[in-house]
């Protein structure tokens, strides 16, 4: 569930409590930074904005992570209800065919040729996102606009 800055709440199609939900069981949270839209705009343009890439929760950052950084998961300070999230079993979020062609605006891209391939590699490792796996807990925080996002510790 996530709280917008005018108290509304909205759940996400893919959480199991959605009335029309598409979790599948295997649905992880995804997330994202706002340093990876701007160098998504540098190179593909203004068309690329911040969470076009639909993921659950866009964290406003000027550090650029990789994979590597979240070996330890990462840790909401959910501040509607003064809890924490984990989000651990962080893995890349690898990029797909459809998004690379938004991202070249060209809906006709072959999946072969060297646009798309290196559209993918510029958006692989981390610049489409992340999946993270939430820790199941017996109380569901609620995400908020401002909450705070720490790398989580050994």
């Amino acid at each position: 569930m996530a709280l917008l800055p005018d108290d509304e709440s909205i759940m996400d199609i893919h959480n199991r409590a959605h009335p029309h939900s598409r979790f599948s069981g295997m649905n992880s949270m995804s997330f994202g930074f706002t340093v990876q839209y701007a160098r998504m705009r540098d190179r593909f343009g203004e068309h690329m904005l911040d969470g076009v890439a639909g993921e659950n929760i866009l964290i406003e950052t000027t550090d650029i992570y990789s994979v590597d950084d979240f070996k330890y998961g990462i840790v909401i300070h959910c501040s509607a209800g003064d809890e924490y999230l984990w989000l651990g079993d962080v893995i890349v979020a690898h990029p797909c065919l459809e998004f690379s062609r938004f991202a070249l605006q060209n809906v006709k891209a072959e999946e072969s040729s060297k646009a798309i391939k290196a559209t993918l590699q510029f958006l692989d490792e981390g610049t489409r996102g992340f999946y993270a796996t939430p820790v199941i807990r017996d109380t569901q925080p609620v995400i908020s606009v401002g909450d705070r996002v720490y790398i989580g510790g050994a």
